[in-house]
């Protein structure tokens, strides 16, 4: 066979027998070596990559002599991808690195901005590292040389999404914001306060639509890098801005604008802040430096007893997390003047810090007493009435305690507390809060002749968004939209049931306002 037979064979076997085709351009490459083109080269590459094989000697003389074809510097940044980048999990980075580099040093970065659909092994491999120097530790130094390897003009500005094993739909940041998100970052950890006040600037004003919070944390970055540059006015409002946005209530942004109240005297306004953070989460792992941070706040505010039971709480944090006692830990028993090695009871100091905390965001609210008579269709809010008679507004987290099935409390006698200056989306009415069960309700197994466990044939009164009403006897019964098959949604519901069809259900609750179905199966 001639050079061309012999092509045209290894180009028919290049996908049903790599491994022949690679040792039929290989012979090419070998035995017409003067005559190859890049279209040899480009063949013989793409070989390698099907057949998952390679030759150093072979590529370097190919780079050397076709490396600025496009077409050869494509399919060789693939070769190269799949041989160090397409495997890697993620662990031990440094490992890997060489393997990095060699595709960056080589290759280029596509214009991914005007064609955001395509592939580029070049920004994949360079993400795929930033993400692996991340975790579990942010390498500042790493991280800063390989941010280095891209071009910000050249990155997607395109979202993306997928769908998760149970069929949802996840949406997916875009390189863009990846980059800016991560940038802004190591220049904070990296004390480039400037730059990471206009890297979070500049997020702000070019990101159309933010993923995982983003907005929070450029905000974020934006008020610390301001109060490091001693512009802490600046940082404080846009601290303000920030708790002032949906999602914005995050403890670490409580914790922070305290710190700022604090350094600048206004002790009872930095409580405040600081009993906000220590009440959003349960993280009290990370949450240390706020408890030493409300020990000082609460001495300054002459409450030596209560700053005692915080400064024990940050240590008994970090004995039960089996850490190692640090100077500012030492600092403050001595200060308080108590041993630092005495048994301390972590849940009896939560529990006692907790009752300082909730008396003072809730004390200045009076307290009531009433009855649940309400729980909306949503199964997350509804009203109670007051001993008096008055309705009051409340939502599923107003409970002291969690709640899962908000429909089992309906005729519950509760106490709570009555905040009186928050409108709420029903309208302007007074919010209960720090809702505490007093009586559960009676459980109700029968009414008007209709039995718990009963399977009966109703007609079907009305199909609305939350499910389907069926008349049973003298009621009408829901049957609600998560008792109903996975494919019926709100939007597609009315397809599927209609006014004046029967169906035989079965009575799984009684409540005051009827009883709650489900399909008989």
């Amino acid at each position: 066979m001639n050079k061309r037979d012999v092509s045209q064979e290894g180009k028919r076997l290049l996908d049903s027998e790599p491994g022949k085709a690679m040792e039929l351009f290989t012979r090419i490459w070998q035995e017409y070596n003067e005559s190859v083109n890049s279209w040899d080269a480009f063949y013989l590459l793409k070989s390698y990559r099907k057949a998952k094989s390679g030759n150093e000697e072979i590529e370097a003389e190919i780079l050397e002599r076709f490396g600025d074809d496009q077409q050869v510097k494509n399919i060789y940044m693939w070769l190269l991808f799949d041989r160090y980048v397409k495997s890697f999990d993620g662990s031990d980075p440094e490992q890997h690195e060489p393997g990095f580099l060699k595709l960056v040093e080589y290759g280029t970065q596509a214009d991914l901005l005007n064609d955001s659909d395509a592939l580029c092994p070049y920004t994949i491999a360079v993400n795929k590292i930033l993400k692996a120097y991340k975790k579990p530790n942010f390498n500042v130094e790493k991280i800063g040389f390989w941010l280095s390897k891209l071009d910000t003009d050249k990155l997607s500005r395109k979202p993306s999404s997928y769908n998760d094993r149970n069929g949802k739909k996840v949406d997916v940041a875009s390189d863009y914001e990846t980059y800016f998100s991560t940038k802004a970052k190591y220049e904070f950890k990296d004390e480039k306060y400037e730059d990471c006040l206009n890297t979070s600037e500049l997020a702000l004003s070019t990101i159309e639509k933010f993923h995982y919070d983003n907005d929070i944390w450029f905000k974020r970055y934006r008020a610390l890098s301001l109060s490091h540059m001693n512009r802490h006015e600046e940082a404080e409002e846009v601290l303000q801005d920030i708790l002032s946005m949906r999602g914005g209530q995050k403890w670490f942004i409580y914790k922070e604008f305290a710190d700022f109240l604090y350094e600048d005297e206004n002790y009872e306004q930095a409580l405040s802040m600081a009993i906000n953070a220590a009440l959003t989460g349960k993280d009290y792992d990370k949450k240390i430096d706020l408890f030493i941070l409300l020990s000082k706040i609460l001495t300054k505010s002459d409450r030596r007893e209560e700053a005692v039971l915080h400064a024990k709480l940050a240590i008994a944090i970090a004995k039960n997390e089996g850490w190692k006692l640090r100077d500012k830990h030492l600092a403050m028993a001595k200060y308080f003047d108590f041993d630092s090695n005495e048994e301390m009871d972590f849940k009896q100091l939560l529990n006692d810090c907790q009752k300082i905390w909730d008396k003072e965001k809730w004390g200045k609210y009076p307290v009531e007493e009433g009855k649940i008579t309400t729980i909306h269709q949503n199964g997350k809010s509804g009203f109670i009435t007051s001993k008096s008679g008055q309705k009051r507004f409340f939502s599923k987290n107003g409970f002291m305690r969690k709640v899962k099935n908000l429909e089992d409390f309906e005729g519950a006698e509760v106490s709570y507390r009555l905040k009186e200056d928050e409108i709420v989306k029903e309208g302007d009415k007074a919010h209960a809060v720090q809702i505490e069960i007093v009586k559960m309700p009676v459980i109700i197994s029968s009414l008007d002749g209709i039995n718990v466990g009963d399977v009966v044939t109703g007609e079907i009164t009305s199909v609305v968004d939350f499910g389907v009403f069926v008349k049973i006897g003298k009621r009408d019964g829901l049957l609600h939209i998560s008792k109903l098959a996975k494919e019926i949604s709100k939007e597609n519901i009315k397809q599927y049931y209609k006014v004046g069809n029967e169906l035989i259900v079965k009575i799984i609750k009684i409540t005051n306002r009827g009883p709650e179905l489900a399909l008989k199966t």
